[in-house]
C-alpha cells in the first residue's frame, strides 16, 4: 500500500488499520443525529483512546460515511493537537471527475 499509493513513510507502520465501509442503503445516518454523534465519538474514541499510529481506510460513495469519519479525524486532530491518524479514502478511478487535475497537483 505504501509503495503503490506513495503514502508517507514518516508515520511509520500502522499499528492500528480501521476500515470504514457501507453497503448503499443500509448504514445512512443523514436522518438520525444521535446516530452520527455517536458514530463520530467512537471513531475519535478509537483514534484518541488507544494513542496509537492509526490508519483509517473508507469508502461509501452512496451514504455519508466517508464524510462523518472525516470529521471525526478532523475534530480529534483539532481537539487533541493532531493524534497520529492517516485518513485513506479509496474512490474508483472512473467515478473522479478530475483525475487529471488532481494529480497535476499532486505532483
Amino acid at each position: 500500500m505504501r509503495k503503490h499509493w506513495k503514502l508517507p513513510k514518516k508515520g511509520g507502520t500502522p499499528d492500528i488499520i480501521l476500515s470504514v465501509l457501507a453497503c448503499d442503503g443500509h448504514s445512512n445516518f443523514t436522518n438520525d443525529i444521535d446516530k452520527q454523534i455517536n458514530f463520530k465519538e467512537t471513531i475519535k474514541s478509537i483514534i484518541l483512546v488507544e494513542n496509537k499510529n492509526t490508519w483509517i481506510i473508507t469508502t461509501g460513495l452512496q451514504n455519508n460515511l466517508p464524510k462523518l469519519v472525516g470529521e471525526a479525524v478532523s475534530e480529534a486532530r483539532i481537539e487533541h493537537f493532531n493524534p497520529k491518524c492517516l485518513l485513506i479514502g479509496i474512490v474508483p478511478k472512473p467515478l473522479m471527475n478530475n483525475i487529471g487535475r488532481i494529480q497535476q497537483e499532486d505532483g
